[in-house]
C-alpha cells in the first residue's frame, strides 16, 4: 500500500502542475490573502476535505480511482504571474477516507 502511496505521489505532483494557473492566492474565510505558510499551518494533519476546503478554499483537484485526491493552491509570482515554476505551491494528499495525508509547500523558481 505504501509503495503504491509511493508512486502515485509524483503523478499527483505533474498532474498540479500541469493545470492552469491561477491568478489569485487563497483566502482565508474572512476574504483575507494568505501568505504560503499561513496556509500550510491551518492544515492540520488528519483534517477532512471539508476543513480544508472551508480554511482554504477552491483548489486544483486530482481525484484517483482508489479514493484518494491531491489538491493543489497556487501563489502566482508578481513579475510572472503566468509562470508556474514561478508560483510558490502547497499540495496536499488525502487518504481513502478522505483526510490529509501528507502535504508539501513548493517555493517558486526563477
Amino acid at each position: 500500500m505504501k509503495r503504491l502511496l509511493l508512486s502515485l505521489v509524483p503523478l499527483a505532483l505533474a498532474a498540479g502542475c500541469a493545470g492552469p494557473v491561477t491568478t489569485e492566492a487563497p483566502r482565508a474565510p474572512d476574504g483575507e490573502s494568505l501568505a504560503p505558510e499561513a496556509a500550510q499551518s491551518r492544515v492540520p494533519p488528519g483534517a477532512t476535505q471539508a476543513e480544508v476546503a472551508a480554511a482554504l478554499g477552491p483548489a486544483l483537484q486530482v481525484d484517483f480511482d482508489n479514493g484518494h485526491a491531491v489538491w493543489a493552491y497556487r501563489w502566482p509570482d508578481a513579475a510572472e504571474p503566468r509562470n508556474t515554476r514561478a508560483a510558490s505551491e502547497l499540495v496536499i494528499l488525502f487518504d481513502s477516507a478522505g483526510r490529509v495525508q501528507k502535504l508539501r509547500l513548493r517555493p517558486g523558481y526563477r
